[in-house]
Parts: structure tokens; sequence; C-alpha cells
């Protein structure tokens, strides 16, 4: 679609939106990537990318501040894309900006679930996680979940290394300290 004779100058302008967003706070990188993972969670019947998320699922916490920053972008464009076209687009753009490799948009035409609010907090509360301890357990868990082989869920496990963790929104940390995945983790994807 970036290519499309059509496309390809709509999703340029809005690529160029979200970058510059990324840019003005790297934080919001990990942030879209997040929200994109929480959004399109599982390949069964009720599910995948419809630009809904449940902010009242623990595991949704903090998900509001990039979905706020998100809006306005996607009041200019939603003329032209769905919302849940466009939370695609906010991640293929973050991991562009993490990786400095263009992802393309592959797929226009997700449909926006019709229950939720001006920045997509709604939707059914679907409880997704495990309390996985040990890779056997995690990749099983991916696999029947997700559909995930085993490259597959070590590339998402690896994207936790962009950033840190926030117990407020993530749960994860020791009190009011934040946890990381690695060390000085910054918004560049690396084998780190």
């Amino acid at each position: 679609w970036d290519s499309h004779f059509w496309w390809k100058d709509i999703i340029a302008d809005v690529r160029a939106e979200f970058s510059a967003m990324f840019y003005q706070d790297l934080d919001y990188v990990a942030k879209a990537i997040r929200l994109l993972f929480h959004d399109c969670k599982g390949h069964s019947e009720g599910y995948g990318c419809d630009g809904c998320v449940n902010l009242n699922h623990i595991d949704n916490l903090g998900l509001d501040l990039i979905m706020q920053k998100l809006a306005p972008i996607l009041q200019k464009w939603g003329g032209h894309l769905s919302r849940a076209d466009a939370w695609v687009l906010s991640a293929l753009t973050a991991l562009e900006t993490s990786t400095f490799k263009k992802i393309p948009m592959t797929f226009i035409g997700r449909h926006t679930c019709e229950d939720s609010n001006d920045i997509g907090d709604g939707g059914e509360y679907h409880n997704t996680y495990g309390d996985e301890v040990h890779t056997y357990a995690l990749l099983h868990h991916f696999n029947q979940y997700f559909g995930f082989g085993a490259k597959c869920t070590v590339a998402a496990m690896g994207l936790h290394g962009i950033s840190t963790m926030l117990p407020e929104n993530s749960g994860h940390g020791n009190g009011s300290y934040p946890a990381t995945w690695v060390r000085n983790a910054s918004c560049k994807l690396s084998n780190t």
C-alpha cells in the first residue's frame, strides 16, 4: 500500500506525523508497539486488530497514554484510515524508528470496533496472558494462543528490551521502581 497510486501519499503523510511524534518523545515508540500487540492479540474468532483496547483490563494499564497521543492524528486522518489501520501504521512507524528499516503497510481495510470511545477505550474484556514461569510454558502459550512459533515468540519477547516497564503501567517492578528486561533500555531494537 506504500506504493499504491492513491494510498501512498496518505500513508507517507500519516507516517511523517507519527514519526515526528516519536522523535519528540521516544518513550512512545515502545508504547505504540505495545498498543498494537494488545489490540491485535490472538488468532481465533472475535480477536484481531480492531482499534479497541479495554482499559479496565490490568494488562492494558498505561495504554491510555499512547491512545490519547494518537487521537489528534487519527481525527485528522480518520476519513482515510480506520483507527485499527492507523494503530497498525503507528506501530510500523515505531518499529521503523527503532530499527531504521521501513516496514511496509501490507493491508488496509481493518474495521474499527463500534463499542469504544474517541480514543479507542472499549471492546471486549479478553484475559490474554498466563502466568508462564519457564521457556517451554511461554512457547506453548504463544503457540496455542497466538499461533506463534519459537522465532516469533522470541521476537515478541525481544521487543521488551526497548523500554523500561513502569509498575503503574505493567505491574512489573519493585514497589515504585521500574523494571527493565535489559540494562540501559532505549527505543532501539537490538540483540540485547
